[in-house]
C-alpha cells in the first residue's frame, strides 16, 4: 500500500467518523485523489477497504505534516471536531510522528483561527517542532 492510498483511506475512515458525510468532505478527497492521479478503480479499492488499511506514512518529513494538515482540514470543515474525529486525528497522528500535544494545538489552532490555507512554513510552525 503506498502512503497516498492510505492518506486516502485515513480521509474517508475520517469523514464517517462523525456520521455525516459533508459535500466538502467528499469534494477534498476526490480532489487529492485526482491530484494523485488515481482513477475510480483506485477509488473504489481504497473506500471498499478503507476500514482495514492501517497508515503507511511517508519518509519525508514534510509529506507527513501536509498529510496530517489534510486530515485536519477535513476534520474541520464544518468548524468542529467531534470525539470521534479527535481520536481518530490523535491515532493517525501518532502514526504519521506527531506528538499528542501537537495534534490537539493544531486542531484547536485551525478552529480558533478558521483557516484553511496555511502555507508550508505556518504549517511547520504548528507541526514541525511536534513530529518524532
Amino acid at each position: 500500500m503506498t502512503p497516498v492510498k492510505t492518506q486516502l483511506a485515513n480521509l474517508i475512515q475520517l469523514a464517517k467518523a462523525d456520521g455525516q458525510l459533508a459535500p466538502e468532505e467528499v469534494m477534498l478527497i476526490f480532489g487529492i485523489a485526482e491530484r494523485h492521479g488515481l482513477t475510480k478503480y483506485d477509488m473504489d479499492d481504497i473506500v471498499a477497504k478503507a476500514d482495514e488499511w492501517s497508515t503507511v506514512p511517508p519518509a519525508d518529513q514534510n509529506e507527513r505534516m501536509v498529510f496530517f494538515y489534510q486530515l485536519l482540514i477535513l476534520a474541520t470543515v464544518d468548524k468542529q471536531v467531534d470525539a470521534s474525529e479527535a481520536v481518530m486525528l490523535k491515532r493517525i497522528g501518532g502514526e504519521l510522528g506527531l506528538h499528542e500535544n501537537n495534534v490537539d494545538e493544531a486542531i484547536n489552532h485551525i478552529l480558533e483561527n478558521t483557516q484553511t490555507d496555511l502555507s508550508e512554513v505556518e504549517i511547520r510552525a504548528i507541526l514541525g517542532a511536534g513530529l518524532n
